[in-house]
């Protein structure tokens, strides 16, 4: 019987490093659509109609896992190991209690972010 290549070779094979999942962005960036409500190109059905704190709680949350991937990647020297965990507390500061109203960023600056700078 045929040994490995590996073995055959005196090859040590190193661990195999484990996939970390990382939410997908888009998945904030949609829910925020939802409750982003100023920067509208057409109004909503009611226009005094206010997203509701379950639906911002929602969009902080996956901001928040998306925090939560990053410092699990991280080293405990990494200098933005701190920043991401502030972010995070933050977050569930934000959650536990949700403003009543949601600010987006204006026109402008999504046309300059979509036409990449």
């Amino acid at each position: 019987m045929a040994n490995p290549y590996e073995v055959e070779h005196n090859i040590k094979t190193s661990a195999p490093k484990p996939r970390t999942r990382r939410p997908s962005m888009s998945s904030f960036f949609n829910q925020l659509s939802q409750i982003e409500t100023e920067t509208l190109p057409s109004p909503h059905n009611n226009v005094h109609s206010t997203p509701t704190p379950v639906d911002v709680a929602a969009a902080e949350r996956l901001l928040q896992e998306q925090f939560r991937a990053l410092l699990a990647t991280s080293t405990d020297t990494d200098p933005n190991a701190h920043f991401l965990e502030s972010l995070i507390t933050d977050l569930d500061a934000l959650i536990t209690s949700p403003p009543t109203k949601v600010s987006g960023g204006t026109a402008e600056l999504s046309r300059r972010v979509g036409a990449g700078g």
